[in-house]
């Protein structure tokens, strides 16, 4: 009887599906990074509807979600979950959309919808890494 050291096909499946999860996610989170950079050069321009030191944050945050995404695909835990902060502090950022009158339906719905996909890549991210090593 020989021991191998190669996983069974189940477990292979298992893996390569968490790892077609886990880029998803990072896919998501990079353009959700370029969106933030974008957006928040957009803001600096004069006449933003966020405060400069937002627009600065924006810009930080979707800088280190996009430096961060090529060590998660090579399998650092650590990024992953970096990137997944990253976009909770973006997510962050927006909230006070939904409290301040005067803010612009669109930017409701654009904050609306950064936070939700803030909580997906979040899952994907946690799903993908779930028992990598």
């Amino acid at each position: 009887m020989s021991v191998s050291s190669t996983p069974s096909a189940p477990a292979r499946a298992r893996t390569q599906g968490r790892s077609g999860v886990l880029r998803t996610g990072l896919v998501i989170a990079a353009v959700l990074g370029v969106l933030d950079i974008a957006g928040g050069v957009l803001q600096l321009g004069g006449g933003g509807l966020v405060p400069i030191a937002i627009a600065i944050a924006m810009i930080a945050l979707g800088a280190a979600t996009v430096i961060l995404v090529p060590f998660a695909w090579r399998g650092t835990r650590g990024a992953g979950w970096a990137i997944a902060g990253t976009r909770g502090a973006s997510a962050l950022l927006g909230v006070p959309a939904f409290f301040v009158p005067g803010v612009p339906a669109a930017a409701v719905i654009a904050a609306s919808v950064g936070v939700l996909l803030a909580v997906v890549v979040a899952a994907l991210i946690a799903f993908g890494t779930e028992g990598r090593r």
